[in-house]
Formats: C-alpha cells, structure tokens, sequence
C-alpha cells in the first residue's frame, strides 16, 4: 500500500472523506463541493449547495449524505443530490452517520441531533444537561448503539430507547 499525490481543482479545505465499510468509493467534501474517488479518476459532482459542506457518510455506493453550514443537508443516488435543510436554518451541522439507510443522523451546534424518521428529521430527546452544546461527530454501530460526541467532554450514548452520558 502506498500514498499517492491526486489533485483536487478546488481552493477550498478538504473536510471530510468517507468510504463505505464494504469498500467502493471515497466521498469527499471540500467547501461546497462532494468529489468522488473510484481508484483512479477523482470525479467533481455537482451539488446545490452554496454553503460549506463539513461531513459525508454514506451507507452504500448509492446512498450518500453531506452536511454543512446553514443546516444544509444533500442525500443522494451517487449521480444527483437534492438539498434539504432543517427547520432550523442558523445551524452549522458537523457530522452524518448512521447503521444504515433507514438510520442515519445528523449533528451539529446549539445541540442539534436529528434522526431520519418516516420521511422527515426529527429532533432527537437528549438528556436535560446538554444545554446548546455544539455535537460534532456521530457513529453507528446499529439502531441501538449510537454515539455523538461534542465540546468539551460530551459523550452520549443511544441504546435504541434514550440518549443518556456515557462515562468520558
């Protein structure tokens, strides 16, 4: 295995990259752009996003999410990805993850933690404490077994009932 140099035409940061667990290709965000890498030709996608994009996961080749800054969120096939945003429009959203193409989550500051429900986000029900902490990543093992962590030392844990801390 060894690095190799591939450029990328944009003068924004690359924030974020995510290959499926299963293997395929790499997603990646950089400003308001998603490339895709498949081994040997790093393809520019076109998005509607005019804002930063700072995560992307995807649970298939295609089944892909970004989000970004305004509380913008693209899920797409691959080819297209059509925009949608949260209710809540001031909010910078800094991770996407999920166990699969029915639970996927989304977090970001002033506490936001939402779950694709029936069609919709939903805000999830965190515990009292956690007050307008900014959440920046999340992981998914499976619907019972989700994590997020945020600033300072914000650990939660979802058992597929109830958020609740989890020990630092």
């Amino acid at each position: 295995l060894a690095w190799t140099a591939t450029g990328v035409a944009s003068p924004d940061v690359l924030r974020a990259v995510w290959v499926p667990p299963e293997g395929g290709d790499a997603w990646i965000a950089s400003g308001t752009t998603l490339y895709r890498w498949d081994g040997s030709t790093l393809a520019t996608l076109v998005t509607p996003a005019t804002t930063t994009l700072t995560s992307v996961w995807a649970s298939s080749q295609t089944d892909i999410y970004a989000v970004g800054t305004s509380s913008t969120i693209l899920h797409g096939d691959g080819t297209t990805f059509p925009a949608s945003q949260l209710p809540v429009t001031t909010r910078t959203l800094f991770g996407v993850g999920g166990s699969g193409p029915n639970d996927v989550y989304v977090v970001g500051s002033g506490a936001t933690l939402v779950h694709f429900e029936a069609g919709a986000w939903v805000q999830a029900t965190l515990p009292g404490d956690v007050g307008t902490t900014s959440l920046r990543a999340v992981w998914a093992d499976a619907p019972n077994d989700v994590f997020v962590v945020g600033t300072g030392t914000t650990i939660l844990h979802f058992d597929g009932t109830t958020w609740a801390h989890s020990p630092a």
